[in-house]
């Protein structure tokens, strides 16, 4: 195991709370340029995004370093075809 972030122990604490008995989390990248806002990363559980609960200096790098750690496990990774800038990950949480 790797030494984590306080942050990264943060996101493991928030993560095991917030994902009740669904073992799996997504997290969604989509760069979508041609609006106001025109970036969406979050992480989602069940269908319910529960990465507006993260502090907000958090990136996928954290997850890398979960994922280092052992707490996250990479199951699946879907990039979309036509757009390169819109991809989720799916981890499961041990």
């Amino acid at each position: 195991m790797m030494k984590l972030s306080k942050l990264q122990k943060q996101l493991k604490i928030i993560i095991k709370e917030e994902i009740k008995s669904n073992n799996l989390i997504v997290y969604c990248y989509d760069y979508v340029g041609w609006v106001t806002d025109p970036l969406h990363v979050y992480i989602e559980c069940g269908g319910v995004v529960i990465s507006d609960n993260f502090p907000p200096e958090w990136t996928s790098d954290d997850l890398l370093a979960l994922e280092k750690d052992g707490f996250l496990e990479k199951i699946s990774h879907w990039q979309n075809p036509n757009f390169d800038e819109h991809y989720e990950t799916t981890y499961r949480v041990y």
